[in-house]
């Protein structure tokens, strides 16, 4: 070995290779092995002729590339993806049946943005959070979260 790759190897054991980002997500596609003609149903069953509605499967897929970027990679996920992006598939797997606070009725960019910004991205994190500690303008979103998930805001009673 030369000089240079003693360096290189050095380098890659001091400073290993960052994992490159990824997300994993579920899609919506036609599934086309349901049925004959291109994936459609009828009420009695395959239909034959004209197609009168689509059917649907999710399918989990992985999407490649740096969030900055427009060149990014999406594919149908594989299990060696989860083993070669473990921190992204963790992550889904920890998030995937939260609320984006998005869903929220009447909640607009800004408001997405302020709730991103105090580390509350989703309705369940924003309901559970405490009143007294987050910032005024989120205290109706924390609210209509707790209204959202079917829980009885806390009121504060007083003694006059």
């Amino acid at each position: 070995m030369n000089e240079q790759e003693v360096i290189a190897g050095a380098y890659a054991e001091r400073f290993p290779k960052r994992e490159m980002p990824a997300a994993f997500s579920l899609v919506a596609e036609i599934d086309s092995d349901a049925t004959e003609p291109g994936g459609y149903y009828d009420q009695e069953g395959p239909m034959q002729g004209e197609p009168k509605r689509p059917v649907y499967r999710n399918r989990l897929y992985v999407i490649i590339g740096d969030p900055e970027s427009r060149e990014k990679v999406a594919r149908p996920a594989t299990e060696a993806d989860k083993r070669q992006y473990p921190r992204s598939w963790a992550y889904y797997e920890k998030t995937k049946d939260l609320t984006p606070v998005a869903h929220l009725p009447k909640m607009t960019p800004a408001d997405v943005e302020l709730c991103l910004a105090a580390r509350l991205p989703f309705v369940e994190t924003l309901a559970e959070a405490d009143p007294a500690t987050i910032w005024p303008e989120l205290i109706p979103w924390h609210r209509l979260a707790n209204v959202y998930l079917g829980r009885k805001p806390r009121v504060r009673l007083e003694a006059v």
